[in-house]
């Protein structure tokens, strides 16, 4: 039976056998380490053994056999409820169970929308199932306390980070769920949003991304201080050269001063006090300099890239303070947008991408294994290149006296480089296809403007131009196949590869010359797809092509560890946003296509957020106010507010900007350590 302690103590978990194929080294790494597992874990159990026996304590003193190695101070290691707790936390198959109601719960959460019916089936059936997860996540961590401590044992519950996050969502779980009918503790609900954080506990893959982020932030915080440093200057010089110079008339775009905007405004019976002069002469939508905070958010929006030219051209038409705006198209005050564009945007991406590249190379060369890949994907990683590089070629061998009379043909340059010229020529007459190609050409007509045989209509000339190069690729390979015969031609990877995109597309071609009704589509799709395919061609003999494809398949597993945690954060961001924003007034930019009434219509949004477009159009709309005119009432339940700003811009940081500067530093770094050593990406 498995010692309590060893089921207790960390790592005591043996390796999985499957993911030890790796090279010779790194089983023996691997074997050494099982060994050494092994002894420590019968080490402890003997300590636990003579602990519980009262023999010595914890420190190795004589007495004390309490409350050392006792979970909660009542658990002692012989406890029939703490070791069935152990031995069931130690079972793969309950790891499988919490995490598929991780899954299900997450999908639960994406479900339950605002705007969906409280007295609805779905609706009570999810309060339901909100009920059942809550109760399970608390078993499960119940279950881990008892086996593990709570707080002060070597193997404390809370000494693990991972389980920190768990213990905190699970206690979210429970408020959110006892305190229904208390309106001041509903807004712990939204953090129900954490609850799919969980699957970074169960994820080895982005549990190593993540660490390795945390790991190279002291580095990155110094060039974050560096560029907020920046930012602070540039904030303040804009307050001091455009500070109330972004305001105009919303209503009365004739009147150039506020007492000209007021005056139209009673005149068009609205009020003159000073209110009504705030609402019709007013900022642009997007932001001003009148306030630091507004100069921080707005250069920051500039930085992002998004719509910075309409901020630099309204800086540019900037008259004078308490003035309208007046086009100009020679002012000097571009230069302050510009420099900040440069500063801001160029400079601190490429400071931060090279900060992170360069702590994940050195996470790497201290782990001595991968900063953004499990150790078994590194191990696939090694055990793909081993038999890459062990992988003997096959030679063909010609078997008749015609094969032999043919192979100096295959093999002569001049052959090879006229099949890749016919390649490019498939490739070219591709490219003449287009919409209205069958109304082209009639046949009295055809392509007597170019002097090309003039019966024959365009359509026709297209498809025959493909049947011809398809039938020249099929007659190679009929050439190879005479020479090496059809198992030695199978036996090669390259004729494998011709011998499945070549004859099917040959079948395909002579078929569509007699089609049967809407099979032509797929018979045509057939043709296009193999004649693109067989650009892969040139990787044959192309070095360097062939070492960007295998960099390309190496680096599949970082790129699916950082996919899996980016999928993750838009999956999060979009339930939110769903709670916060889902009643918001559709706008210029928010509109009945891109909104947060559903999860899929957030998952959209953000996905466009994610590319950078138009994100902060987005969330200057979600920031609609009643005193803003944009047609939202507060008994409406119809406007939005400030929490967009954290909203949006938490989103840019943790997502857009994560890959492009963190991420996109590891995927960087990833290519680097897959061309560069066998042993880490």
């Amino acid at each position: 039976m498995l010692s309590l302690t060893a089921a207790l103590g960390e790592g005591s978990e043996p390796p999985d056998a499957a993911s030890c194929v790796g090279g010779e080294e790194m089983m023996l790494k691997r074997r050494q380490e099982m060994v050494q597992k092994g002894k420590n874990a019968r080490k402890e159990a003997e300590a636990a053994a003579a602990l519980r026996d009262g023999k010595v304590g914890r420190d190795g003193e004589a007495g004390q056999p309490w409350p050392h190695d006792f979970s909660l101070f009542c658990f002692g290691p012989r406890n029939p409820a703490r070791r069935w707790c152990a031995w069931l936390v130690a079972n793969p198959i309950f790891d499988h169970a919490i995490l598929g109601l991780i899954v299900l719960s997450s999908i639960a959460l994406a479900l339950d929308e605002p705007r969906l019916d409280p007295a609805s089936a779905l609706a009570r059936a999810l309060l339901e199932a909100d009920h059942i997860f809550t109760l399970a996540f608390c078993i499960e961590c119940s279950a881990k306390i008892i086996a593990f401590g709570f707080a002060f044992s070597p193997t404390a519950y809370l000494k693990n980070k991972w389980n920190i996050l768990d213990f905190f969502v699970v206690c979210i779980s429970i408020v959110s769920t006892v305190a229904v009918g208390a309106q001041q503790v509903k807004s712990l609900r939204l953090l129900r949003v954490l609850r799919p954080l969980r699957l970074l506990a169960q994820h080895g893959g982005m549990r190593v991304i993540l660490s390795s982020l945390l790991d190279s932030l002291p580095a990155v915080s110094n060039v974050f201080g560096v560029v907020v440093f920046f930012q602070l200057c540039f904030a303040v010089m804009g307050m001091q050269l455009f500070m109330n110079k972004f305001r105009s008339c919303a209503d009365f775009p004739a009147a150039t001063t506020v007492a000209e905007c007021v005056a139209a405004a009673r005149r068009a019976g609205l009020s003159g006090d000073a209110v009504a002069a705030d609402r019709v002469w007013r900022n642009p939508s997007y932001g001003s300099f009148d306030n630091f905070g507004s100069s921080m958010l707005l250069l920051y929006v500039m930085s992002s890239g998004d719509g910075w030219d309409r901020v630099m051209y309204h800086g540019m038409d900037a008259s004078g303070e308490g003035m309208a705006t007046q086009r100009n198209d020679s002012s000097i005050s571009a230069l302050f947008f510009i420099t900040w564009m440069f500063v801001g945007c160029f400079l601190g991406v490429n400071l931060f991408v090279g900060v992170v590249v360069d702590n994940f190379n050195r996470i790497k060369a201290e782990k001595d294994g991968s900063a953004s890949m499990t150790q078994g994907q590194q191990q696939w990683v090694n055990t793909m290149k081993q038999a890459m590089s062990a992988h003997a070629t096959f030679k063909a061998r010609e078997k008749s006296w015609l094969g032999k009379k043919i192979a100096p043909l295959l093999r002569s340059p001049a052959f090879n480089t006229s099949i890749r010229g016919l390649i490019l020529l498939n490739i070219g007459i591709q490219m003449c296809d287009h919409y209205g190609i069958a109304d082209e050409g009639p046949p009295e007509l055809g392509y007597a403007r170019v002097g090309i045989v003039p019966e024959i209509p365009s359509e026709v000339l297209y498809e025959r131009a493909m049947l011809g190069c398809t039938m020249a690729f099929g007659l190679e390979g009929g050439l190879k196949i005479v020479s090496h015969g059809f198992v030695g031609y199978l036996k090669e990877p390259w004729g494998t590869f011709e011998f499945l995109i070549v004859f099917p597309a040959l079948i395909a071609g002579l078929a569509a010359q007699h089609p049967t009704g809407a099979e032509v589509v797929l018979l045509n799709i057939v043709c296009h797809v193999s004649s693109l395919l067989r650009l892969l061609r040139f990787f044959k003999d192309a070095k360097k092509l062939n070492e960007l494809l295998l960099t390309m398949v190496l680096s599949l597993p970082s790129l699916v560890n950082v996919s899996s945690l980016l999928a993750l954060v838009v999956y999060m961001y979009s339930i939110l946003g769903v709670q916060l924003f889902t009643f918001v007034r559709h706008q210029s930019y928010l509109t009945q296509f891109r909104n947060f009434e559903s999860f899929g219509n957030a998952v959209t949004l953000l996905f466009q957020c994610l590319t950078g477009d138009g994100w902060s159009y987005l969330m200057f709309d979600c920031m609609a106010t009643e005193e803003d005119q944009r047609g939202c009432t507060l008994e409406g339940g119809d406007c939005g507010g400030w929490h967009a700003i954290p909203y949006f811009v938490s989103f840019q940081v943790g997502s857009r900007r994560g890959p492009r500067w963190d991420l996109g530093g590891i995927w960087v770094g990833s290519r680097r350590g897959t061309r560069s050593d066998p042993g880490g990406i």
